[in-house]
């Protein structure tokens, strides 16, 4: 997959956030529990910081790059079909 310099450095931004929100300290860790820990981070972002339905999408877009990265990882499977946040306007 080829992204542009600018995503790239938007997702990294999001990989660190979620790594902080998480405390996580070993690589190892990251890929404990994948689905809970996406879903608590994006619960997170859309219930205490009140971020949109586009930028909720943007850090599991982040996430999912993160998986992608691990070679020695299938998370990306298990965190693929998560429901995607939509904008409540657009309903």
């Amino acid at each position: 997959m080829h992204y542009s310099i600018h995503t790239e450095r938007a997702y990294c931004d999001w990989v660190k956030r979620f790594i902080h929100f998480h405390h996580v300290e070993q690589r190892e860790a990251l890929f404990t529990e994948p689905e809970q820990k996406v879903e608590e981070y994006l619960t997170h972002l859309a219930v205490d910081a009140h971020v949109s339905a586009f930028t909720q999408n943007q850090a599991f877009n982040a996430l999912l790059f993160l998986c992608a990265g691990s070679h020695r990882s299938s998370v990306g499977t298990h965190i693929a079909p998560l429901q995607r946040c939509r904008d409540a306007a657009r309903h």
